[in-house]
């Protein structure tokens, strides 16, 4: 399958001091030589390596030449799978490669289906079931209507509308209901429509109403359908006739188009027991893409509780990665993207695992989830000494945008160190979880020099670091965060207990402390910076002392040192993507700050913030023309415009009108 696929490339990789086997596979692979010139395949590899790994004498090294393994089945990887004797199996990517561990499967064969609107359509086959289609490396949007429609009133089964038209489409059982509530993402599918009485699918309407005080509403949109199918970028699959409907975007030739639809749930899983982990294993350089997640097709739908986590029983978002009782699996340089699940996990049982130098994009859920949300786990299910580090993510919770970059259960002596977490519709970094300030299995987690900035974009009640429940030992510092489009930058919630909050940077945030209730006991919040002077601090027994107040852009050189110290560090710099799926903003965010909203596709809703000392900002196109303008202090707002290539913002600095460019790139 021809795929365009984001890669990290130029990594040398270390190994240690001997090498006992060397091995070679490619997505063509066959036989049992794997040698460069003769490589087997993937699945086959595992065989060989089971073949002499436990006696080893020196590290096992598979090179996965580049291209796309499209997998038939997950790729599993159990406790006799990993190295011994202190030596490791290393899967990694071969030198200058890119290989692709891909759920997708490619779609041609697209002709020309309603001339007048430009809807194309392809033969999938009547079993196909997935919820993400990929066209040109661009995550499509499902066919979707307008936002906050109106005419809905909730009732004890779903809804009545004012819609006649919704009754009259054609595959209704597909329809499906996204509603917002707070830090809330629920999607709950459509039953039936009988006049203007929409009943929705059960168990998930049901469940979607369990949290008293902050159950569904009504619809934020409406989605999967072919008669909602009106804008570029836009897809349905009519699963009873086996077709998938596409209108393309300007300058896709659909004739010759790259088209992959995720159908694979899980790509890779680490299956060990709490008694018999896998260990040893790394994986280098290799590209994790197009999984998918089919639960909210059902009758259960998503009923958000939160961070992807749903009620009654459901569980959470599931990793399209996996691991399970792994110690000292290692990730580096990795890429998870175009993923329809979570990113990564890890879960009960795995410990001194670490996660470095990957690059999250386009991925539905959380980005990265580690640990789970059992207070008191048994012997041997803690996950204890992981390490996050120096990675990339961005535009997490493509699909459910409740979810994180970076999600934290009940965990012992997690590190979650220099990443950089970037445009994002809800938390930054969420570490805890019970709403209680009893003792649990969390600890000692540390959570420092990371950058987070352009978070809380879409959803409320949420922060750019977030905590739950008692953590002694915890400490959150030396993070740098920068533009929260709603609420928080750091926000100790119900029962954050026993923390340290210190040297942290807090920039351009609604509120900078969101320390809201009694519950929240014996945390110390010292030593931040902030130019905001909103703060709550309603702790019991907490101290909160020496948060300095910074007007006019007058950082201290502490605080400078700070901000330049968070985020990637020199040797993962290269990882920081030129492009990424959703809005981005490059150049001196620190002093010109900016806000994006994503909406639909290339439809932004860009607010611009400026501090007093600025004279005046412009929004300027591509062929010069000023479409808005602002001067002095205040906010620019330019709703619901089509952005394209070429535009950018112009921000005057002094009284002499000097200008300063910051390009605003838009996918």
């Amino acid at each position: 399958m021809k795929k365009t696929i984001i890669g990290i490339v130029g990594a040398c990789w270390i190994t240690s001091a001997g090498i006992q086997s060397t091995l070679w596979v490619s997505p063509t692979g066959s036989g049992a030589a794997f040698s460069s010139q003769s490589p087997g395949s993937l699945y086959d590899v595992r065989a060989k390596v089971r073949t002499f790994n436990a006696g080893q004498t020196g590290d096992i090294v598979v090179n996965l030449k580049g291209g796309t393994y499209a997998l038939d089945s997950a790729f599993v990887l159990r406790t006799a799978d990993g190295g011994s004797n202190g030596y490791r199996v290393i899967y990694q990517a071969a030198a200058g490669e890119t290989p692709v561990v891909s759920g997708g499967r490619s779609l041609s064969g697209w002709s020309l289906f309603d001339n007048t609107k430009n809807i194309w359509r392809a033969n999938a086959g009547v079993s196909l079931r997935t919820r993400q289609l990929y066209v040109a490396g661009k995550r499509a949007q499902r066919a979707r209507g307008p936002d906050d429609p109106s005419g809905f009133t909730k009732t004890a089964t779903g809804y009545t509308t004012t819609d006649t038209s919704l009754r009259h489409f054609a595959n209704i059982a597909d329809m499906e209901i996204v509603g917002y509530t707070d830090w809330k993402c629920y999607r709950c599918g459509i039953a039936s429509i009988s006049g203007n009485a929409i009943t929705m699918k059960e168990p998930c309407w049901t469940n979607t109403q369990a949290h008293a005080g902050w159950p569904m509403n009504n619809p934020k949109w409406i989605e999967n359908a072919y008669e909602l199918l009106d804008a570029p970028g836009e897809w349905y699959l009519d699963r009873s006739a086996g077709y998938l409907y596409y209108k393309p975007r300007s300058g896709e030739i659909m004739t010759s188009v790259d088209a992959v639809v995720a159908v694979a749930e899980t790509l890779l899983i680490a299956q060990g027991t709490i008694s018999t982990p896998v260990s040893s294993v790394d994986f280098r350089g290799i590209t994790f893409s197009h999984g998918t997640w089919l639960k909210p097709n059902t009758n259960r739908g998503f009923p958000e509780m939160q961070a992807t986590y749903q009620w009654g029983n459901e569980g959470k978002a599931p990793a399209n990665v996996i691991m399970v009782a792994t110690h000292n699996v290692n990730f580096d340089r990795c890429v998870f993207t175009h993923l329809g699940g979570a990113g990564l996990s890890f879960e009960e049982g795995s410990s001194d695992n670490s996660v470095t130098g990957c690059l999250f994009s386009d991925i539905s859920a959380n980005g990265i989830h580690i640990g789970a949300v059992d207070a008191d786990p048994a012997a041997g299910a803690e996950v204890r000494q992981n390490i996050i580090s120096n990675n990339y993510i961005t535009a997490i919770g493509a699909e459910y945008t409740s979810a994180v970059g970076i999600f934290v259960g009940y965990t012992d002596s997690t590190v979650i160190a220099h990443n950089e977490i970037v445009n994002l519709p809800y938390t930054g970094i969420s570490c805890g979880w019970g709403w209680s300030n009893s003792n649990n299995a969390a600890k000692n987690n540390k959570i420092h020099h990371n950058l987070i900035k352009n978070v809380m974009l879409t959803l409320i009640d949420g922060g750019a670091i977030y905590t739950l429940s008692a953590q002694h030992g915890t400490e959150v510092s030396y993070n740098y965060i920068q533009n929260v489009g709603s609420n928080n930058g750091l926000y100790p919630d119900e029962g954050s207990s026993y923390m340290q909050w210190h040297h942290n940077v807090v920039s351009q945030a609604p509120r900078w402390l969101h320390m809201w209730t009694g519950t929240v006991s014996q945390d110390t919040v010292e030593n931040n910076w902030h130019d905001t002077q909103n703060q709550l601090t309603n702790g019991t027994n907490c101290v909160v002392r020496n948060n300095p107040l910074i007007s006019g852009g007058a950082w201290p050189q502490e605080a400078l040192d700070v901000m330049a110290g968070a985020g990637l560090e020199a040797a993962y710099q290269d990882i920081r993507p030129t492009s990424v799926t959703g809005p981005a903003l490059h150049g001196a965010a620190a002093t010109f700050p900016i806000y994006t909203m994503r909406t639909r596709g290339a439809m932004l809703d860009v607010r611009v913030y400026m501090d007093a000392p600025m004279r005046s900002i412009q929004l300027i196109d591509a062929s010069g023309r000023t479409s808005a303008r602002q001067s002095g202090a205040g906010e620019l707002r330019i709703a619901e415009s089509r952005l394209g290539a070429g535009i950018r913002f112009f921000l005057a600095r002094d009284a002499g009108g000097r200008m300063a460019a910051l390009p605003l790139l838009v996918w």
